[in-house]
């Protein structure tokens, strides 16, 4: 009698132990291994120094929940690529110069075009396609903020990929390697709404 109960007891807290773990996986979302404490690493707007360095930047991990609540494209991400990422000429914009003419992420100023640019422009020009400072990643990896360069950009760890951005043989990509956080000049992004973006990225990078 003992020993059954022994075993009966077991499987219940085996079970409980099981609920908690995944309980506490899909409230806790991290954007890389970095591994430390929730909304830190990244270069915070400085200089992100590549792993090789004497004092290299730490991945940036997000304890995001990432599965609620549902993000809209249209109007929880794209005023925030308007605003930050589309300012002038020399951002991501339709008018902007070619260096980054060919990623256009919104737009917001004089020159623009009526009603803005298309969220389906947006979504084509990164959802899928590889990062020209780091081809071996997609700009935008639907499902998986992790390994969307985006991401990287935008939370200042980009510097982790020092090696297959200074691969490109583009000096505008390798100093400093990956070239610096985004929005560029404009200050960084508070967590609350990069955690939206990140959280669009894993709900599947839709256009909704």
């Amino acid at each position: 009698m003992l020993r059954s109960l022994s075993v009966t007891t077991l499987a219940f807290l085996f079970v409980a132990a099981s609920f908690a773990t995944i309980g506490a996986m899909a409230g806790c979302s991290s954007s890389s291994s970095g591994g430390g404490a929730c909304d830190t690493g990244g270069a915070d707007g400085g200089t992100c120094n590549p792993p090789t360095s004497s004092n290299p930047t730490p991945a940036y991990t997000s304890c995001a929940n990432l599965t609620s609540p549902t993000v809209s494209f249209t109007k929880d991400v794209m005023p925030t690529f308007n605003l930050s990422c589309g300012v002038s000429n020399a951002c991501h914009q339709p008018h902007a110069t070619p260096a980054v003419a060919s990623l256009v992420l919104g737009c917001n100023g004089m020159g623009c075009p009526d009603g803005g640019v298309p969220a389906a422009t947006v979504i084509q020009n990164i959802v899928g396609k590889s990062a020209l400072e780091n081809p071996g990643m997609d700009i935008v990896k639907a499902g998986d903020p992790a390994n969307s360069y985006l991401m990287h950009k935008i939370d200042g760890d980009q510097c982790q990929y020092a090696a297959a951005c200074q691969a490109t043989h583009n000096p505008i990509f390798s100093e400093p390697p990956c070239g610096t956080q985004m929005p560029y000049n404009s200050g960084v992004i508070d967590p609350d709404t990069r955690d939206n973006i990140r959280r669009w990225i894993a709900q599947g990078a839709q256009n909704n």
